[in-house]
């Protein structure tokens, strides 16, 4: 449940809420929903190998790890080309370690 505007940072709430307008204009995801289509694609591919379909090259396995989490950001309603690419960006940035609050 989102908080009450306290009014002490009244410049950082509007500029978040502008940034906001701007994604949802886009079709953007925050990188809330990034977090958790990369959930979705790393659970698919720990299914895959579970499930011993891994004759599928790495490659093979991280494609369908990666159509299952950008199809879950799809059926939130966002724009497939937007969600594609910054579901990719994403899990560059957590790969490398760039994202914040992540070691």
């Amino acid at each position: 449940m989102p908080r009450k505007a306290s009014g002490l940072n009244e410049a950082g709430r509007l500029r978040q809420q502008r940034y906001r307008q701007r994604l949802a204009m886009k079709g953007e995801p925050e990188v809330s929903e990034l977090d958790k289509a990369a959930a979705i694609a790393i659970a698919e591919i720990l299914t895959l190998l579970d499930h011993r379909e891994s004759r599928m090259s790495v490659k093979e396995l991280i494609n369908r790890g990666l159509t299952s989490g950008t199809a879950a950001l799809i059926a939130k309603g966002y724009n497939k080309n937007s969600s594609i690419r910054l579901l990719n960006r994403r899990l560059t940035a957590l790969r490398l370690g760039l994202a914040g609050g992540v070691n």
